[in-house]
Formats: C-alpha cells, sequence, structure tokens
C-alpha cells in the first residue's frame, strides 16, 4: 500500500494527511482503527527549459572555423516554462571547457539588446565567457526565454584549439542554469516545503575545422658563383653562367695562339722565298 498525489504543480498543499485503516473479518467485526499520519510537503520543481533535444535535455551544437558565430540554441523550438507557474528570477550561461583551457578567441555573445523590461531592476555581470541575468523581483519566462535565444557562441581564431595539452580532443560547454522565484539555496522554505527551483542543461560545442592554409614553397637563396643540383638534374643559373664564362675565355686564348702561329708561318715562308 502507498500513498500518491498526482498533482505537479502549486495546487498541491504543505500538511498533515491521515490514513486511517481497519479490517474486519467474515463476522463483520471490525478492528479498531489504525490512523497513520503522511505529512506533504510541496516540492518546486524547476523550470522546464527545451533548446532542441527535448525538456531539461543536453544538446550539442555546431560552429565552423571561420563563421562568426551560432546561436548556443535551436531558436525555433525554444521553450521556457514553469509547471507551478512560478515567474523566474535568475539565469545564467556559463562557456567553459571540461578538460583544458578555452581560447581567448571563446567568447559569448548577447547578438540583440535585452529586452528594455530589465532596465530598471536588472543586474547584469557580463564578461567574454559568462553572461548573468538577474532580477529584483521577479519576469515571466517568455522574457527570460528571448535573452537566451538572443546569446550566440564565437571563436575568431585563425586556428581554433581541437585538443588539449595530453592531445585529446578539447571539450567547449555551455551551461544554462535557470531559477525560479522560489528558489531556495538551502533547498526547503521556512514552511518546511521542498524548494529546489533550479534547472541545469548543457550545451555541447563541436568546432568544425576548415582547410583554408595552402602549402608554401620558399626557395633558399645561394652564394653567388655556388651551383645547385635542380630537381631535373640540371645546375643552377650561376653555374651555368660561370662555365660559360670559362669556356669563352679558353675559346678566345685559343684563337689567338692559332693566329700567332699562322702568323710566324706566314714570316717564315717569306724568308725561304728570298
Amino acid at each position: 500500500m502507498s500513498y500518491q498525489n498526482g498533482f505537479t504543480n502549486n495546487s498541491v498543499i504543505n500538511g498533515m494527511r491521515t490514513i486511517t485503516i481497519t479490517a474486519n473479518d467474515t463476522s463483520e467485526a471490525i478492528s479498531n482503527p489504525l490512523p497513520i499520519t503522511i505529512n506533504v510537503l510541496f516540492r518546486n520543481d524547476g523550470p522546464v527549459l527545451n533548446i532542441g533535444a527535448g525538456p531539461n535535455m543536453d544538446f550539442t551544437i555546431t560552429f565552423v572555423e571561420g563563421d562568426f558565430s551560432t546561436p548556443i540554441v535551436l531558436q525555433h523550438v525554444l521553450t521556457l516554462m514553469d509547471e507551478e507557474n512560478h515567474n523566474i528570477s535568475r539565469v545564467t550561461i556559463q562557456l567553459s571547457a571540461l578538460n583544458g583551457d578555452l581560447d581567448a578567441s571563446d567568447i559569448l555573445i548577447p547578438r540583440t539588446p535585452f529586452p528594455m523590461l530589465f532596465v530598471d531592476n536588472l543586474f547584469q555581470p557580463l564578461t567574454d565567457t559568462t553572461i548573468d541575468i538577474a532580477t529584483n523581483g521577479s519576469m515571466p519566462p517568455e522574457l527570460y526565454r528571448s535573452i537566451i535565444g538572443s546569446v550566440y557562441y564565437s571563436n575568431d581564431a585563425d586556428e581554433p584549439t581541437l585538443f588539449n595539452a595530453t592531445g585529446s580532443p578539447l571539450i567547449r560547454m555551455i551551461t544554462i542554469s535557470i531559477y525560479d522565484e522560489r528558489f531556495d539555496p538551502l533547498a526547503v522554505d521556512s514552511d518546511g516545503s521542498i524548494s529546489m527551483g533550479v534547472t541545469n542543461v548543457t550545451v555541447g560545442v563541436v568546432i568544425t575545422p576548415v582547410n583554408d592554409h595552402a602549402p608554401v614553397i620558399t626557395l633558399r637563396a645561394e652564394p653567388a658563383g655556388c651551383a645547385t643540383s635542380g630537381s631535373s638534374g640540371g645546375s643552377s643559373s650561376s653555374g651555368v653562367l660561370q662555365r660559360a664564362r670559362r669556356s669563352t675565355s679558353w675559346a678566345l686564348a685559343s684563337s689567338r695562339r692559332r693566329t700567332r702561329r699562322m702568323a710566324d708561318i706566314y714570316d717564315d715562308s717569306k724568308v725561304n722565298l728570298t
């Protein structure tokens, strides 16, 4: 035998419930009543967020190297509600690396201005990797939904880091935490009711690298007069020029020697003729 309360919202009323058990035999004799008291406590369930995979389910997005940014959620399926019809008091969005260090270029970007209704009572610590939106009071889920839908992930590094120091894939994650107006960090209200009121959903970030750098070929400068072998087995242009100069000089010297020899023979012939 068990007790169950089918309500899942704030229709549940805290308090004592009494169950009385009696038994009777075949002769209709009835036993003394046995009272059982049950203390019913209202549990404050956290808000329900759907960012693409289902209610309060983690999700993964893909960022292509070279893109400016990508939304952290699928906006066309983004929903935020609270089953107890509570308002939302705070949303935090935190970018981190599970097993290493983020690039300096890993950032979160609010792409559109936050709703003007937040101007007077908004507490907004904002860094490159953290967005923390909290109000002095509370606001309907729809307004916080618009905030989550306006946040984008970006990395403008020429070569984003894909592996950590040990060579394992670097795991980037974005944690979205949503607090309703009855959130209590001690988990118990003054009236004894259980009050959790926070939901955490994780968005994994997968970076797709792009092969955007062609190979680079450089030639080493050689000293003047130094011949180096080329890919075809020939010599460099400087070596060819040097050999050509030496061949030309030898040819000129040979020509001069032949000219002088012919002159000598001519002179000798004139002497013999006379």
